[in-house]
Parts: structure tokens; C-alpha cells; sequence
């Protein structure tokens, strides 16, 4: 099924000496053939804040938010744990 390639889901995490988090990117579609963009985050094994990046947007504009956001995080030394980009 086509829309199952393209949903994405990455798994970033950052570990320094005061810090152990995990960021989680999430693209899927939505039941209206939409796409939406979450993300998970906090510290490792209790990443329990959610945000909405995008919510109903074309598959293409949710892609650039997700490569947008993962992008950004690995600028800030995050390291790609699972998934792929």
C-alpha cells in the first residue's frame, strides 16, 4: 500500500554528562488521506510531552517538517537511534 511506504517515524536521542533525552518524530496519515507531523520528547524512558508540528497538510508539506525538525535536532548533536531519514 502506497501510504504505508511513506509514513516515517525516527528516533533521536542526546546523552552528554547532565542530559539523557530522546526526541521521536512521527509522519502519518490521517483517515481523510492527510498527513500529520508529532513529535515525543523528554527524558529517556519518560518522554511524555507531545506536540503537533502539522495536522491535515499534504504529504509534501509534512515531509519538509519532518526532514525540517529532524534536521535541527541533529544540528544540535542528537544522533539518529532508529528509523531512518
Amino acid at each position: 500500500m502506497e501510504i504505508a511506504s511513506k509514513e516515517k517515524t525516527v528516533t533521536l536521542g542526546y546523552t552528554d554528562y547532565t542530559s539523557d533525552k530522546i526526541y521521536i518524530v512521527n509522519l502519518y496519515p490521517d483517515n481523510k488521506g492527510l498527513w500529520n507531523v508529532t513529535c515525543k520528547y523528554g527524558k529517556r524512558y519518560n518522554a511524555n510531552r507531545q506536540d503537533i508540528k502539522a495536522s491535515e497538510v499534504s504529504y509534501n508539506a509534512a515531509a519538509q517538517i519532518f526532514d525540517k525538525i529532524t534536521r535541527q535536532k541533529l544540528n544540535k548533536g542528537y544522533e539518529v537511534e532508529s528509523g531512518s531519514l
